[in-house]
Order: C-alpha cells, then structure tokens, then sequence
C-alpha cells in the first residue's frame, strides 16, 4: 500500500478518536479484513450463477456496481443467458411525428470498428436492456431525447425503450441454425415523459450538431 494511502488512513483514525498506537494495533486486522472481503467477492462472481453465491453477489452487487466491479457471467454455465437483445428507442414529438433511434449494433460493424465499439454491446446488450439496471434507463432516455432533438418548435415528448431480442436455442436444437436471425420478440419496458428541464441547456448549436448527426 502507498504511504499516501497510509497517510490517509491514520488521519481516519485520529478523526475516530484512536491514538497512534491503536492505529498500529489495529491497521493490519482492518486492512486484512478488507483484502479477504474483496476476495471473497471476486470468488462469488466467478460462480454468480451458481444459487449460494449468488445471494452473496446480490447482497454487495450495489457496491461493486459503484466501483465499477461489476461483472456479468451470462454466457456461461450453468444458466446461459437465454436470448440476444438489441435495443431501440421511439421518440414522439409535440406535433404527433415518431423517430425511431438505434442503439449501436456491434455485430453490424467490420472487425476493426468493433475494436473501439465493444463498449457499446457492453453497455447496452449485456446491461442497460435488463432489469437489474433499471436504475440507467431514465438518464439513457434523457440521452436520447437531447440527441434527437432538432427543432425548438418541436420538442421530443416522450421516449420509449424497447427491447428487441431473439431466443437462443440450446446447442441440440440451435446447432447449424442461423446464428444470429432476426430479433422479432418486443418488449417496450420504459416510456419515459421529457420534461421541459431535461432540453433547458442545449443551444442552437446542440440542436444542429444532432440534425447532422442523425441517424
């Protein structure tokens, strides 16, 4: 551990009212604690689809999430995720018009383009589509109602997110199938009403910047 980190966590401990040699009795079992709590949590996800490591997953998901930890195990046994989502979005505006907007497919993309947009698939197919990350999808609305928003006259009103998706058959019945046909199963699982404050900032040169970059 570096001496800056060491610094800080003796002033931690004279704020909580310890003395020097408290701290030098008590940093090792903390610090060791700390070491075999992450350990135990890195464990856990290696195994995040087996029933007792998962309800220890569940249980220190939130904090493993904000430290940006969190990994998904999906497509491994014993449980493979069971479908291929891909998401989209329809956006209504003030004079009744609709836009649909498409989040980045990245088996769409040659082998060199997809070095550098992984993370889209990352992002949206492996996490913000599901569930288990509801808490994204009014801040990814909010992103796609300032991105399509051309006109001051004409505001974008709602958003809704919708996932598209295609089961995946198990290896007996899928084998020699097309991998990857089309995703027919909908599910819109957020409409999402664009308040006034969530456009206040953007200029008119944001409002250009998007008419150009429509897709």
């Amino acid at each position: 551990m570096k001496s800056a980190d060491l610094l800080s966590l003796s002033r931690l401990a004279s704020s909580l009212g310890l003395t020097a040699q408290d701290w030098q009795y008590l940093r090792k079992p903390i610090i060791t604690t700390f070491i075999i709590f992450h350990l135990v949590c890195n464990f856990s996800y290696l195994f995040n689809n087996h029933p007792f490591f998962s309800s220890i997953v569940t249980t220190v998901w939130p904090y493993y999430a904000y430290l940006g930890l969190d990994q998904n195990w999906g497509v491994f046994a014993p449980k493979p995720r069971e479908d291929n989502p891909h998401m989209v979005a329809m956006i209504s505006y003030r004079d009744g018009s609709t836009r649909m907007w498409l989040y980045p497919r990245v088996e769409r993309y040659n082998l060199f383009e997809r070095m550098f947009k992984e993370r889209y698939r990352k992002f949206g197919d492996d996490n913000t589509v599901w569930p288990k990350f509801r808490l994204l999808w009014a801040d990814l609305a909010i992103y796609i109602a300032r991105r399509n928003y051309f006109d001051r006259d004409n505001p974008p009103e709602t958003v809704t997110l919708i996932r598209m998706s295609r089961h995946i058959d198990p290896p007996e019945i899928g084998l020699h199938k097309l991998l990857n046909g089309p995703h027919n199963e909908v599910d819109p699982f957020l409409t999402y009403n664009v308040r006034a404050d969530d456009l206040s900032n953007l200029t008119d040169a944001d409002l250009t910047d998007n008419a150009r970059g429509r897709n």
